[in-house]
């Protein structure tokens, strides 16, 4: 749609769809600053919020707090070449499916390149990837975020990283998470080839 979009100092609470429970950015340039999206839910993907359609957005300063996806991305999902700055934002307590979904918090995928910094993720969970998944040859740059106390079901509790991805993580505390199977902070598959320049991996 080519739309650009600002919202600030807004609330998002109690919404439901099947995908997108409270907003869809759509091959659009969104500003999102200083909201609240609380308790929303999908029955199929991204709890509260999708990007998707190389679509461009700066993100700082909000709160995701008790989202829900009946499938993948608890909170947000950045998919299909969408990029943009995610900052200063905290994610907690969001779900993903934990029987069949990947991302607790959030879900990177479709060649998305996204930086992630300063971000607060925690208490967040799935079955693949509690805190963080990224897949489909996407490369975000995950900076100077605390990913902490995330749990999957299955694999990777603080973050995946799966299907020839190639993201850096630099500089990032990322500490008591827990996963049933492998990679309670960090679980790398499927050809993919992270930067992994980190200040902190403990407590997993």
């Amino acid at each position: 749609s080519n739309a650009n979009v600002t919202i600030g100092q807004s609330t998002f609470e109690n919404n439901d769809a099947t995908d997108a429970g409270a907003l869809l950015v759509q091959a659009a340039t969104l500003t999102l600053s200083a909201s609240i999206f609380l308790d929303n839910e999908s029955t199929q993907f991204g709890g509260a919020m999708v990007v998707n359609e190389g679509s461009t957005v700066m993100m700082t300063d909000n709160r995701f707090e008790g989202n829900v996806a009946g499938a993948d991305g608890g909170a947000l999902i950045v998919q299909n070449n969408s990029t943009g700055d995610i900052s200063r934002n905290a994610f907690r307590l969001n779900r993903a499916s934990p029987t069949a979904g990947i991302g607790g918090a959030i879900k990177i995928y479709g060649g998305a390149s996204p930086t992630l910094s300063q971000n607060t993720i925690e208490n967040n969970e799935a079955y693949d990837g509690g805190g963080i998944y990224i897949e489909e040859s996407s490369a975000p740059l995950i900076t100077e975020n605390t990913i902490r106390a995330n749990h999957a079901t299955r694999y990777g509790g603080g973050v995946v990283i799966n299907s020839h991805s190639s993201p850096v993580l630099r500089n990032n505390l990322i500490s008591d998470n827990t996963a049933v199977y492998n990679g309670g902070g960090v679980f790398v598959n499927d050809q993919s080839q992270p930067t992994i320049d980190q200040k902190s991996i403990s407590g997993n």
